[in-house]
Parts: C-alpha cells; sequence; structure tokens
C-alpha cells in the first residue's frame, strides 16, 4: 500500500546532495576554508518547498561522517542558513559512522523516502517506499545499473521538481 504524501517522511544525505563537492582546494568542504563550500543549486529551495508541504517534522538529514566533519558540517549548515531557509530544525540532523548505519536512523525515525549520492547506501534501504539516487559518481551509478533493484531505485540529476515526482502530491 502507498504512504500518502502527507505521511511521507523524507531523509536526504547532505555530502554532495546538499553541499557540492568542489575540487578546488578553496571551496572544498574538507579543507581550511570549508564554510566556503557551496550549496548544491537548488537543494535549499527544494527541501523547504518539500518541507511546506509534508512538514518540517517530516524532513531528516541523514549523514555517514566523522565526529570532526559533524562539527564541519553542523558549522556549515549554520553558516548558509539552511534551518532557517528551510524550516527544518537542527534536531533533525542525524549522524552516523558506517554508512550501513544509515537503515538504523531511518527507520528509528520513521523515514518512507530517501535521496543519497551513492547506491552503495540505498541498497540497505530498500525496504523504504521512495528511493532517490542523486548525482551519483560513475561507480555508483554502474553499481545501480547492474543491479536487480535498479527499478526501486529513481536517478537524480538535479533537484527539480520532476525528479523527485514522487514526494510531491501530484507527481
Amino acid at each position: 500500500m502507498s504512504t500518502s504524501h502527507r505521511h511521507l517522511r523524507i531523509g536526504i544525505d547532505i555530502g554532495r546532495v546538499l553541499v557540492e563537492s568542489d575540487t578546488d582546494p578553496a571551496r572544498s568542504f574538507f579543507g581550511a576554508n570549508f564554510l566556503d563550500a557551496r550549496a548544491i543549486p537548488g537543494a535549499f529551495e527544494a527541501v523547504a518547498a518539500l518541507a511546506r508541504l509534508h512538514g518540517a517534522e517530516s524532513i531528516h538529514l541523514v549523514s555517514k561522517c566523522s565526529p570532526s566533519t559533524q562539527v564541519r558540517t553542523r558549522q556549515w549548515l549554520a553558516h548558509h542558513a539552511f534551518h532557517a531557509q528551510t524550516g527544518v530544525p537542527p534536531e533533525q540532523v542525524h549522524f552516523c559512522l558506517q554508512r550501513h548505519a544509515k537503515r538504523a536512523l531511518c527507520d528509528a525515525h520513521g523515514l518512507t523516502a530517501f535521496v543519497d549520492d551513492r547506491f552503495s547506501v540505498l541498497e540497505h534501504l530498500l525496504h523504504l517506499e521512495h528511493l532517490y539516487l542523486f548525482r551519483p559518481l560513475p561507480r555508483e551509478r554502474a553499481a545501480w545499473a547492474a543491479s536487480p533493484h535498479r527499478e526501486r531505485v529513481r536517478l537524480a540529476e538535479a533537484w527539480e521538481r520532476a525528479a523527485f515526482e514522487a514526494l510531491w502530491p501530484d507527481g
């Protein structure tokens, strides 16, 4: 049975989904000037629209990263006014130390949809209703293309409404 749109609970990865992966050291999230790392075009606007539609309490950020990167991530989100722009509160940012541990976080928060740049993560989340592989690197795209679960995961190349049709009531 399909989850109604007002009951969707959406998980969103952070790295390469909200934060741009930049090869320029001056803008790299992992460099000294990490606060200068850019947001993915349209990401904040799309998250804000989803929060208005489904309720901010239904949107959770879920990221695998080290404790030091968790601190940087929270600082980056605050510096770029993510919470103010989207309505998603800081308490709904969750971290784990291993990619497969995202499943436990999704289950703990009742998530029904997830957006990630790694198919290797989404493979652990096949029990969720809606899965989106966002701008994957070539090896992740190849793993998705070769997977028997390919039909369960939609490919999204940008934060545009058409790419995430199942998350919108008229989609």
